[in-house]
């Protein structure tokens, strides 16, 4: 994300650093490019903007000053979720001012901050300045800020000699209040072979904080490795199982999420309760009954109502992985997301996530810890490739009875969460959103998110990095089911979503084995801990 904050101050004159907190909060980016960045100056009355910043978001800050100015500083800053290994501030022409650029090193990229000059000349040396300083960099660069150049300028022209614009680079960013101007950008650099996977990109409608509004990419980036983009059978190929993996041969597989509050649906109860009619799905059957009579009808009460009511409160890890080793499992496999698209971790990426609602607790990270604890490598599964057109029926409406023609909540908006408890927070992002409802209305072909990667919102093929430990991830289990020939009798454990007092089923599918399941009563269930 890139914001020119204008220190603070919003078109209304009103200086409100809670403001420019909650627009970046708001889209939960991992890096921030800010410019117009005052520290202590006598006209934000001697405060460390960037310092409560970074604490109202939660982010690491850092500043580059540019000048001396009002009792204090100006420049630019950058906040970011992870610590970067390394940064340095280099200085750039400006004939108005002195500029400069704040560049970061993370473990995978680079991110580049920056505010040019009002001057052509000054902007076309600086471009100059920022290739030479690159030269030779290996890793993936972002360069974002405010450029002070239209997309068809000079300046914008010899950038895209090394740079592509994965903004767009046509949305208009300024004045705030009526957008006429494009000058604000994030481009990344192509000069050493990087590639870059644009999800979304967009310009934040936020018409007061500032003159500027900020502008926001998802955004991801291809190996410059050959060895990184070989394709599924060039991988199936080449990979070598490491030996613990081979000599394993059972490992439990748990799924835990908000659809365990209804204990019912076979883990697709937030897609079926919007469908009166589920076909010849047995296992969601009930799911529309259910809600309808639990929670009420599901245009008024839909999946928010069961997220809210996840607490999780009985959850024990240690318990439960204690005793999946007792049971003989050598490793630890744990929902990382289902299709519903809700996280079960800290996620930098949105806001519906079990630490920021539900339970409020990294689910994860509590698995992690005692799968540590008991010595079990650990990995995680992502199954939201399929949340484009899992989540169609949430964007229909009842097509019988007294709710006939209401709409269910995937078409609500961030204002129909107004007194409700997840004001504030948008049902969806816009874009997907859009989609959706145009695959509903027939416009467009259904089709699965991982075939869409523009669309998907980072594809959460989420690694959860684990120090000393083997780490799995299972993008899609069919990858690993057309390897069963190499596996021989690999055994994948499903321990089922339950609650205490109910019995507990552990689905035991065995490759080239006949499957089976094994039932625990009620009184294991206090053993086990339990998944409520």
């Amino acid at each position: 994300m890139s914001y020119n904050i204008r220190h603070g101050a919003g078109l209304d004159e009103r200086l409100d650093f809670d403001r420019i907190a909650e627009v970046i909060n708001r889209e939960h980016p991992d890096v921030v490019a800010l410019q117009e960045v005052d520290s202590v100056t006598q006209r934000i009355g001697g405060r460390d903007l960037l310092g409560e910043l970074g604490q109202s978001t939660g982010m690491y800050h850092l500043y580059a000053p540019a000048i001396s100015f009002d009792g204090g500083k100006y420049g630019i800053g950058l906040l970011c979720r992870r610590k970067p290994l390394s940064f340095r501030t280099v200085p750039l022409p400006g004939r108005e001012e002195p500029r400069v650029l704040l560049l970061a090193e993370f473990e995978g990229y680079i991110f580049c901050c920056t505010h040019l000059s009002l001057t052509e000349e000054d902007q076309l040396t600086s471009v100059e300045r920022i290739g030479a300083l690159l030269e030779g960099e290996k890793k993936p660069v972002f360069l974002a800020g405010d450029l002070n150049a239209e997309p068809d300028s000079p300046t914008m022209k010899a950038l895209q000699k090394k740079f592509v614009i994965l903004t767009g680079g046509k949305e208009m960013t300024i004045p705030a209040d009526n957008p006429q101007s494009c000058i604000d950008y994030i481009l990344g650099y192509m000069a050493n072979g990087s590639r870059y996977q644009v999800t979304t990109n967009y310009v934040v409608n936020e018409p007061v904080a500032s003159d500027h509004r900020p502008v926001f990419v998802n955004v991801s980036v291809a190996g410059t490795h050959p060895e990184q983009d070989l394709s599924w059978d060039e991988l199936q190929k080449e990979y070598q199982f490491p030996e613990w993996y081979t000599e394993a041969r059972f490992g439990i597989w748990a799924t835990i999420g908000p659809q365990s509050v209804p204990r019912l649906g076979g883990g697709w109860y937030a897609r079926h309760m919007f469908m009166q009619d589920v076909g010849s799905q047995t296992f969601g059957r009930n799911a529309y009954a259910y809600h309808l009579k639990v929670f009420g009808p599901q245009s008024q009460k839909g999946y928010t109502e069961v997220i809210h009511q996840w607490k999780a409160e009985r959850l024990n890890t240690d318990s439960l992985v204690a005793y999946f080793k007792s049971l003989g499992a050598r490793y630890l496999v744990v929902h990382a997301n289902h299709h519903d698209h809700f996280d079960n971790f800290a996620s930098t990426y949105h806001p519906w996530n079990s630490v920021n609602m539900g339970p409020h607790k990294d689910i994860v990270g509590l698995f992690e810890q005692s799968a540590r604890k008991y010595g079990l490598p650990f990995g995680v599964s992502s199954h939201d490739d399929r949340f484009l057109n899992w989540w169609l029926p949430a964007f229909g409406a009842d097509t019988s009875g007294p709710y006939k023609g209401i709409p269910y909540e995937g078409r609500m908006t961030k204002a129909d969460g107004n007194g409700k408890w997840w004001e504030g927070y948008a049902q969806i992002r816009e874009e997907v959103a859009k989609h959706i409802q145009a695959v509903a209305a027939g416009q467009v072909a259904q089709e699965r998110s991982d075939a869409s990667p523009s669309l998907v919102q980072g594809g959460n093929a989420f690694l959860y990095a684990l120090q000393g430990f083997p780490c799995l991830v299972y993008r899609l289990f069919h990858f690993f089911g057309s390897l069963s020939g190499h596996l021989h009798s690999f055994v994948h454990g499903f321990f089922a979503d339950q609650h205490i007092g109910y019995s507990a089923h552990h689905r035991l599918v065995v490759h080239d084995v006949l499957p089976c399941e094994i039932t625990h009563s009620s009184s294991d269930n206090s053993r086990l801990g339990g998944m409520a």
